[in-house]
């Protein structure tokens, strides 16, 4: 009897039948973004039946990529992005006003948001990369975001308008098996 969502089960280590998404870590000690460790990441997320459709990772991750593949005297190629959702997508050739930095053909995407990963002294290391294949993953709405502004001076103590965008939604994952993150990455 293996329950299936309870994390806590040994069973559900890196490799095992009901293992998850590729996680590439090194123990909580820094280590350099490398060319390997983001082509590995691509083919297990093949390997498990998906297609990778986007790099996410931080600004210091993509700078890192950059150097990278400048001192292999590579390019980041530029692509037009195809826009789509599901089957459904533009023509390729469309003009979407989209013209992202790739890696073999896959967009890549940086973003000031990305989480960072924790040393094992507590230190604050670099971002983690995420390989994704977006077309498992949704984003289900419950609340539309909302514009809500407070005008009580007296609550405030001061003579100031506050504003707040409200949205209550959650992101989902249909097949976390082709999704991939690398962790553990120095900053630079």
């Amino acid at each position: 009897n293996v329950r299936a969502y309870d994390l806590t089960l040994a069973g559900r280590a890196a490799g095992g039948w009901n293992a998850a998404a590729s996680v590439s870590l090194n123990s909580g000690t820094g280590r350099a973004l490398s060319l390997t460790l983001l082509d590995t990441a691509i083919q297990k997320i093949r390997e498990n039946g998906g297609e990778p459709k986007l790099i996410l990772l931080g600004h210091d991750q993509y700078f890192n990529l950059e150097r990278l593949l400048s001192a292999n005297q590579r390019y980041m190629g530029q692509e037009e992005y195809q826009v789509g959702v599901g089957s459904e997508r533009t023509f390729p050739g469309t003009r979407t006003g989209l013209v992202l930095a790739t890696y073999q053909g896959i967009p890549i995407l940086p973003d000031a948001d990305v989480p960072k990963s924790v040393a094992t002294n507590d230190a604050i290391l670099g971002t983690n990369v995420y390989v994704l294949d977006t077309d498992y993953l949704e984003i289900a709405v419950a609340q539309p975001t909302q514009y809500v502004e407070n005008r009580d001076y007296f609550a405030a103590n001061a003579l100031v308008v506050r504003g707040l965008l409200y949205t209550m939604a959650e992101m989902r994952c249909k097949n976390i098996f082709v999704q991939a993150k690398i962790g553990d990455l120095n900053a630079s």
